[in-house]
């Protein structure tokens, strides 16, 4: 019984770290994209 505790209890830790990695990872290039996007437009002002 405690076996089955602590591995749906790992399985949930997974999922949660998982899942802020991969916000974290959306918002990073998100913000990448936009730096991208602001310098494109700067460029094409330049030109």
């Amino acid at each position: 019984m405690m076996k089955h505790i602590v591995s749906w209890i790992n399985l949930v830790k997974n999922y949660i770290i998982h899942t802020i990695g991969n916000m974290r990872m959306v918002s990073a290039i998100h913000r990448f994209d936009g730096y991208f996007f602001a310098f494109l437009e700067c460029v094409k002002k330049s030109l």
